[in-house]
């Protein structure tokens, strides 16, 4: 992670990201209902990282998630709850249940 150099399997995986991200944005015709999703999702994906910051030790003992510590596991609770609570407000419930399945699967 300490290298700069991006190299060719980085560009495309960059290229390929932005693309599905411009699709699957192109797909809901709504300004008001995308800047909604992106606001979400946004939050959801960072409330989520004191939950995985708690039981994932860090990489490296001199880096900055080293630095950073563990979250105590109330706060990586209540992160959790507030990544459910905007999925849940932004996709729905049952969506919101199958989304983070579905994610944990491909990842």
């Amino acid at each position: 992670m300490r290298d700069s150099r991006i190299g060719t399997y980085g560009v495309c995986a960059l290229v390929t990201l932005l693309a599905l991200r411009w699709s699957a944005l192109a797909t809901i015709a709504e300004p008001r209902q995308v800047a909604i999703t992106l606001l979400l999702a946004h939050a959801a994906a960072r409330a989520g990282v004191p939950a995985f910051m708690r039981p994932v030790p860090p990489s490296r003992s001199d880096g900055l998630s080293a630095q950073a510590g563990r979250p105590p596991s109330q706060s990586a609770l209540i992160a959790l709850g507030f990544a459910a609570l905007c999925l849940a407000s932004g996709l729905g419930p049952g969506n919101a249940v199958l989304v983070p399945i579905l994610l944990s699967l491909a990842g």
